[in-house]
């Protein structure tokens, strides 16, 4: 009697490819159970949290904005106090899975300068700029004092990480819009005109210690507030979110190429908005208040990989979480931020409710696929003329399928003669 060889394979859930979708794109889902938060009156982020998290819409105590490092921890902006004072802020700097405080830098320590002008805040956005974490303030009414960045280099070892380095842009005159591109040896820095000019300003960095004159275009932005996320693209052109859009693609020379709606999306206001991409799809992590009603900000994770319009769907989709559902129309801002890791396999997203707490996502497809086939037997048996063979192996929980093989030696290929869980 002769035993064929069976081959055996199980996958945890498949990739649909679809035709709609470009070349080496994959539609993937976020598994359930992926979603993790804790609210700012919680333990451990309360412990971190301006007040112990026991104020609500108060427009000196929240969080202002957030960043990811590329360690995994999270850098979190409190404000407790006057918004034009370098003494009201620390940058909170937590365990990017379990949000507990891991090191706390206060702005004043690290030569942040107050502020004078009404409207202006002495830190107002944070960002991952290559290896290193970047900071700035707005000048959003007046006068011009010398606007500065803060620029602080990453490490595994938070002990490590000291004073910023400081660079000036000089007497110039931004609103509260801040983005980034490249590293700090070779990139740009974006800012917002100040209040109501619709104005893109970049500068250049080279060699690390020389930030260039201004570059400036003119676009066309709706400004009901002038907080807003720049996300600089690859190709020359970037985005800006603010309260009053979903999000504005422009050209390099200030042309605008498109426009989000409201598909899939809370509503408009809120202004964290980052794009990237990951398994060949487009993608915008945004983090907006519900409707017009600045009530519970919550993650969207947009694919625009076929367009935006009605093309546009949020992956989150029923895995959204809401981590409070009172009026925030003092606090303005929103922040959000997103990790890729080993090579398109993992992704970790984050979004600050900044009057309500933090909330993680987590996609790692390695996590997700079954192991290898344990305890397998192959047993031959007669049933009456009939030639069988009894298969059994261990079942695996994150299988949802099994496909058996029948292969004999020197033929050209494999019968598939089963498929089922």
């Amino acid at each position: 009697m002769r035993l064929k060889r069976i081959l055996l394979s199980l996958t945890a859930f498949v990739l649909a490819l679809s035709s709609a979708l470009p070349a080496g794109a994959e539609a993937f889902t976020i598994p359930t159970g992926s979603t993790t938060s804790c609210r700012k009156n919680e333990a451990p982020v309360k412990a971190w949290w301006p007040n112990g998290g026991n104020s609500s819409n108060e427009v000196n105590i929240k969080a202002v904005d957030m960043a990811v490092d590329q360690y995994g921890y999270v850098w979190v902006i409190t404000q407790n106090g006057d918004q034009l004072k370098a003494s009201s802020y620390t940058i909170q700097i937590i365990d990017g899975t379990t949000f507990e405080l891991k090191k706390s830098i206060k702005a004043s320590d690290a030569g942040v300068a107050d502020e004078t002008n009404v409207g202006s805040y002495a830190l107002s956005s944070i960002r991952r700029m290559g290896d290193c974490i970047v900071a700035n303030g707005g000048k959003s009414w007046g006068k011009t004092p010398p606007q500065n960045v803060y620029i602080w280099k990453c490490s595994s070892d938070l002990n490590s990480i000291g004073k910023p380095t400081i660079k000036s842009l000089g007497s110039v005159n931004y609103g509260l819009g801040f983005g980034v591109y490249g590293d700090t040896s070779n990139g740009k820095l974006y800012f917002l005109g100040a209040d109501k000019n619709n104005t893109m300003n970049s500068h250049s960095i080279t060699g690390g210690s020389t930030i260039g004159s201004a570059s400036t275009v003119n676009i066309t932005i709706e400004r009901p507030t002038r907080m807003a996320y720049i996300d600089p693209q690859s190709d020359g052109s970037f985005w800006v979110k603010n309260s009053g859009t979903y999000g504005i693609h422009y050209k390099a020379d200030g042309t605008k190429i498109e426009e989000f709606n409201g598909t899939g999306m809370n509503g408009k206001p809120g202004r964290g908005q980052r794009h990237f991409t990951f398994k060949g799809q487009k993608l915008a992590l945004c983090m907006n208040y519900t409707a017009s009603t600045w009530v519970s900000p919550g993650l969207s994770l947009i694919d625009y990989t076929t367009g935006v319009g009605n093309n546009q769907k949020n992956i989150l989709e029923g895995a959204a979480v809401k981590l409070s559902n009172h009026l925030q129309d003092k606090i303005n801002f929103t922040g959000c931020d997103y990790l890729i890791k080993t090579a398109d396999k993992h992704l970790v997203l984050y979004g600050l409710d900044c009057d309500g707490g933090i909330v993680r996502v987590e996609y790692n497809e390695e996590s997700t696929l079954p192991g290898q086939i344990q305890n397998f037997t192959a047993t031959a048996r007669w049933e009456g003329a009939v030639q069988k063979v009894d298969l059994k192996w261990d079942g695996d929980a994150k299988a949802t399928n099994y496909i058996v093989f029948d292969y004999t030696a020197g033929e050209s290929s494999a019968v598939k003669v089963y498929e089922g869980s």
